[in-house]
């Protein structure tokens, strides 16, 4: 069962818009769009322009471990946000660590979110040179099925990779990312990048997010 709240996870601030933390003041904890379990937000040291993260409201440690109405609602919310006026014509990645009790899975914060950016770079066959994959899936409600620490790609709403994750780096998909796009700022604590996020939001809000 999941925590409504936690109080000491960074997401779970952002979700209840916490004041006692500066959490609402932060250019980067805006919602951008929302549904009932889950909030759009720029992803924090964006990789690439139109960087997001999709974040649970209530604590989970996975997507998958939310349950198949929820992965079926998150899955209507990226369909959604990919339709939005300033990314309709664009290629997408997914991503996630999904992390468990026995193991972060690479994560640096437990707690559902999903890495949305632009199919810049084959990730998924990069990563297979390093980790076992152990599932293909086409139907995102297999993903309930997955209960071992793993990380999930999909590139452009092809199938969803599943690999097996145990004692990755923290932050083990954006140095992934970071080191096929040619550059070393994958640590988003060390490389928070507002200025691009500053630039990104005001683009958003030029043209209009129309959902």
């Amino acid at each position: 069962m999941p925590l409504y709240q936690s109080q000491d996870c960074k997401f779970c601030r952002i979700a209840r818009h916490d004041s006692k933390y500066g959490i609402n003041k932060k250019i980067e904890n805006v919602f951008l769009e929302e549904s009932d379990n889950f909030a759009l937000i720029p992803a924090l040291g964006p990789l690439t322009e139109n960087h997001f993260l999709i974040i649970s409201k209530k604590h989970y440690n996975n997507l998958s471990s939310m349950g198949k109405k929820a992965i079926k609602e998150y899955h209507n919310f990226y369909l959604k946000i990919s339709k939005a006026k300033t990314l309709k014509n664009s290629k997408f990645i997914e991503f996630e660590h999904g992390s468990t009790s026995a193991d972060n899975a690479g994560a640096s914060i437990v707690h559902t979110h999903i890495h949305i950016l632009p199919l810049v770079t084959d990730l998924i066959n990069s990563v297979k040179s390093k980790l076992k994959v152990i599932s293909l899936i086409n139907n995102i409600n297999e993903l309930s099925n997955i209960k071992e620490s793993h990380i999930w790609i999909r590139q452009h709403r092809s199938k969803f990779c599943v690999f097996r994750a145990m004692g990755l780096p923290s932050q083990f998909l954006r140095r992934e990312v970071a080191n096929l796009l040619g550059h070393n700022e994958w640590n988003w604590k060390k490389y928070p990048r507002r200025k691009m996020i500053k630039k990104m939001l005001k683009t958003w809000r030029a043209n209009g997010l129309t959902l």
